[in-house]
């Protein structure tokens, strides 16, 4: 995942595609995993403070 923020590309598609391919019957189960890392969290923090500075314009 962290390579997919990297590349700027599509996380939600990703993230499907991930669920997919482990077996997971929900897309959220996935998600949950990604939240004890604290690499991801940054970068997906800073993503949305950059999306709520823009929404604040």
């Amino acid at each position: 995942m962290l390579h997919c923020y990297e590349q700027n590309r599509d996380i939600d598609h990703a993230i499907l595609a991930l669920s997919t391919y482990v077996g997971h019957a929900k897309v959220s189960d996935t998600y949950w995993y990604f939240t004890g890392i604290p690499e991801l969290m940054a970068i997906a923090a800073e993503r949305f403070h950059h999306f709520a500075e823009r929404g604040q314009q």
